[in-house]
């Protein structure tokens, strides 16, 4: 059987190339496909903001006691969170830490030391689960601290007319607009893949990943812009 199919193999191979012409331009299909991957990754390259101007950015947004947007970025720059994981309470209640507190809300408990960000509500919870991070930040609990202005609680993002939380895609809205150039979240988490991979720092990114809620082999396949391997 298999010296038959060795023989036969060539001539089934031509018969194939000579009803079907366009196989024999496969290696040029490829290289014109390569060569616009690797121009789209080019193209966004360009339009991604660096790790210093959103380091900056971040710095700028507390000088300026702008602290709902210094949240919004320490939160997007550190942990590298999606949207929805920025609608949160801002809390005094020690009860939301508890392991026993069963929510779909995301809060921010404050204490005198710091901060602790439990996320109850973001896209793989169902994956990943809770999700706790402690912030010891000076800046960042200062900035939660002026923003809760002596209340039990108050929700990151608030409508102006009636002191009620917004929704989801206003937030998303308002996110964006918080943030460098209005870029948006998903372009800070490819700059800051892209940074920490430039520097060889695979620990950082599995950090990321794990704080964002993301395998790390997506990360690298969907948010790395300038290779494929690590």
């Amino acid at each position: 059987g298999i010296i038959v199919f060795v023989v036969l193999f060539p001539i089934i191979y031509l018969f194939i190339l000579s009803s079907n012409p366009w196989l024999t331009k496969l290696p040029e299909i490829r290289k014109e496909i390569d060569e616009y991957s690797q121009n789209k990754k080019l193209e966004l390259s360009a339009n991604l903001p660096s790790f210093n101007q959103l380091e900056k950015h971040l710095e700028e947004q507390y000088t300026s006691q702008n602290h709902r947007s210094y949240i919004i970025n320490y939160i997007l720059f550190n942990y590298g969170t999606r949207n929805l994981d920025l609608c949160m309470i801002i809390t005094k209640n020690p009860d939301v830490i508890k392991a026993t507190h069963q929510s779909n809300i995301n809060y921010l408990y404050l204490t005198n030391r710091y901060a602790v960000y439990v996320r109850n509500n973001y896209k793989t919870k169902n994956t990943y689960g809770r999700k706790i991070q402690k912030i010891y930040s000076k800046k960042f609990l200062n900035s939660a601290k002026e923003l809760l202005d002596g209340q039990p609680e108050t929700p990151l993002f608030l409508k102006i007319s009636n002191d009620k939380a917004l929704g989801e895609r206003s937030i998303s809205v308002l996110i964006k607009r918080a943030t460098f150039n209005q870029v948006g979240e998903g372009a800070v988490f490819k700059t800051l893949i892209n940074y920490y991979k430039e520097q060889g720092n695979l620990k950082k990114i599995k950090e990321l990943a794990s704080s964002r809620g993301t395998a790390l082999a997506t990360v690298l396949e969907s948010y790395d812009i300038t290779s494929d391997e690590i």
